[in-house]
């Protein structure tokens, strides 16, 4: 008997339907360091990438970019003097925060960013062009930041040292952290063996300490859609960024980099995201919503290094939509919070 087209129908989506199941269980059964490039550098500029990477700088709209940031660098950045270390600046505890507090809390993150874009585009400049200026911004940025302390334990004396540990100011130490071992995983080999010693001795502290908190944000309890595990919104936030710095320092601080990594490996494929769903909403409103920009970053280093985990759940699929829907082209809106500030 010849099989009707039903029959056809419903073989080919079955057959469908097998090929996702296997293709899910296979990547949730994934080995989170199948894909770990075997070589150095594994973030920013990958090895054996870097040719393609003057090409792309030197042609096209990649040239047009390059040359806007180069531009500005040399115009405000290349003679910039590096920033005095923050200090204490009291209890850190957020009820505690006055308005003096929240702007000395907010102008430490603010030079911090300064510090870490301005190695992390030196060291960019340096590769595309060779020219030596923009290595040693560079390297004195990110050499000068490794002076500073992780101890804040002296707030309670007056301002005192130790304003960018993780636990006195996360956001000030997000914005170090989630750049410098990137930038020391493109010109390592631009250091003495000194230099190196010191650089990663202050990562191997700032980075325990990151961990050390994220782990406290109940991370490894987390589960998708659902706010069983009790979620918290900066640990979570600073999952990407514990990934990343893993695989920049892969070869320096082994143990240390593998536990980071499978930490947030794990933490995407099987728990993310808390604060949605499928449907790709977040729970947390548009503007915490943002904060999936920062997620999409670790996503991106998945698909530089072959990763097939990067952007494979429907969640990724549908969050666009969450911002066009919540906020819409009129005067006002009717769901999400629109705060700038946090």
């Amino acid at each position: 008997m010849t099989p009707r087209p039903r029959f056809w129908f419903l073989a080919l989506c079955t057959a469908f339907s097998i090929c996702g199941v296997a293709s899910a269980a296979a990547i949730v059964g994934a080995d989170p360091v199948a894909h770990v490039p075997s070589a150095a550098p594994r973030t920013l500029v990958l090895a054996g990438r870097a040719d393609a990477f003057r090409v792309y700088v030197k042609s096209g709209p990649g040239k047009v970019a390059f040359e806007k940031m180069r531009a500005d660098f040399d115009a405000e950045f290349l003679k910039l003097p590096f920033p005095d270390e923050p200090k204490t600046y009291g209890d850190p505890e957020p009820k505690t925060r006055d308005t003096t507090k929240a702007d000395k809390w907010r102008a430490d993150q603010d030079t911090c960013g300064l510090i870490s874009g301005v190695a992390e585009a030196g060291a960019l400049l340096w590769l595309g062009t060779g020219e030596a200026r923009y290595l040693a911004k560079a390297k004195e940025f990110l050499l000068k930041s490794t002076d500073w302390s992780l101890d804040p334990s002296g707030w309670s004396k007056g301002p005192s040292r130790g304003a960018t540990d993780i636990f006195y100011n996360d956001e000030a130490h997000f914005r170090l952290w989630r750049k410098m071992p990137l930038v020391y995983d493109l010109i390592r080999d631009q250091f003495t063996a000194a230099e190196k010693a010191k650089i990663l001795a202050h990562f191997r502290e700032r980075g325990a300490h990151s961990v050390e908190f994220i782990r406290k944000g109940r991370v490894e309890k987390a589960e998708k859609n659902s706010l069983e595990g009790k979620p918290s919104s900066h640990p979570i936030r600073f999952m990407a960024m514990t990934g990343l710095t893993a695989l920049a320092l892969w070869d320096d601080l082994p143990e240390q980099a593998r536990d980071w990594w499978t930490l947030s490996y794990t933490f995407y494929r099987d728990r993310f995201p808390s604060w949605g769903g499928d449907d790709g909403g977040w729970a947390e409103g548009v503007a915490y919503w943002r904060g999936t920009m920062e997620h999409a970053s670790f996503q991106d280093a998945l698909v530089a290094i072959g990763d097939p985990l990067a952007y494979n759940t429907a969640f990724w699929r549908n969050t666009a939509y969450f911002q066009i829907y919540t906020v819409q082209p009129y005067r006002h809106t009717a769901f999400g919070d629109l705060s700038n500030a946090g």
